[in-house]
């Protein structure tokens, strides 16, 4: 759902929009019924059933697993709104119908051993539908109307994995698609023999094996280099400094570092402003007052979380 946190125009309601709101009341209403409180868990398994029941072109089955290990908090994930979810699920719904939504699809390793399979994703993608970048994204929030004949859709890219650059890139470049690479600077910066343990202990993902991410020193983090020629074509954002989890009780200096500070030092490599910013656990503006008031501060213009694309200002 997109959100903006000054007045703007309402969005232009779509057909499409009216549909996927009825699929989704007709999916997970008498589910609400038995489970009024859903984990993160539920709730995502009811959104691969709406995207595979809804989403155009259909992509096939899901790819075998890669046989990671989920990262720690998946154990007992928390369903982070500001809200109680029965108020979420109807502002949901309303921005549906309303028109106020992206498709947006999330990766988070893309390893070559599945760039088949990324190569059919994005061609489909190019076929179907149309890539965003901030102007596209500033010009609908100003309009409140998509201004190109292809309905939009955000690809995102996180954690900064040597991959996106490798694999991800020339597929994105083959169909003409904009990518949304969310980094984190403080994995970049480590040395190639330091990054493995970072990324363990930061609940970064890595492929077993690949570019020697069991232990042989390669590096598994993009450059900068990388980052910057990214950066020329595509979104480049901050995804926090580390990678870690903030909450409405993290001390002031570890929220500011992890977003402002962020910021800064991707700005500095890239010679301008970063404004798009995802946190870890992607909370929304409202959770978190001081979390909300350091975004204010920032140069940030967009925060991109679980349930909502928000624009802080104009």
């Amino acid at each position: 759902g997109l959100e903006s946190l000054t007045p703007g125009p309402t969005f232009t309601p779509d057909a499409a929009g009216a549909r996927l709101a009825d699929l989704a009341t007709a999916l997970f209403s008498r589910f609400l019924e038995d489970r009024p409180d859903p984990t993160v868990r539920e709730l995502r398994l009811f959104v691969e059933t709406l995207a595979q029941a809804f989403f155009t072109p259909p992509l096939g089955p899901a790819p075998e697993p890669l046989g990671l290990p989920p990262p720690p908090y998946e154990e007992a994930p928390p369903l982070l709104l500001p809200k109680p979810f029965g108020a979420s699920w109807a502002e949901w719904l309303g921005s549906l119908r309303g028109g106020s939504y992206l498709r947006v699809v999330n990766f988070h390793n893309t390893p070559a051993g599945l760039a088949g399979q990324y190569d059919a994703q994005f061609r489909l993608y190019a076929e179907h539908f149309a890539s965003a970048d901030e102007n596209d994204l500033e010009q609908l929030f100003q309009t409140g109307r998509w201004h190109k004949p292809k309905p939009p859709l955000l690809l995102c890219f996180y954690e900064a994995t040597r991959n996106h650059f490798d694999v991800a890139l020339p597929l994105l470049q083959k169909y003409g698609l904009t990518g949304w690479f969310f980094v984190i600077p403080g994995f970049i910066v480590l040395p190639p023999a330091e990054q493995p343990a970072f990324a363990d202990a930061h609940d970064i993902g890595l492929v077993p094996g690949e570019y020697g991410a069991e232990g042989g020193g390669a590096r598994v983090a993009l450059s900068w280099g990388e980052v910057r020629a990214l950066a020329r074509e595509h979104v480049v954002a901050s995804h926090t400094l580390t990678h870690t989890a903030l909450t409405p009780e993290s001390p002031e200096g570890l929220m500011a570092r992890e977003i402002l500070r962020s910021g800064e030092v991707l700005g500095a490599q890239l010679g301008r402003a970063v404004h798009t910013f995802a946190w870890l656990r992607a909370g929304e503006y409202g959770l978190n007052g001081r979390a909300d008031d350091l975004l204010l501060a920032s140069r940030y213009r967009y925060l991109l979380s679980t349930f909502k694309l928000q624009r802080l200002r104009g």
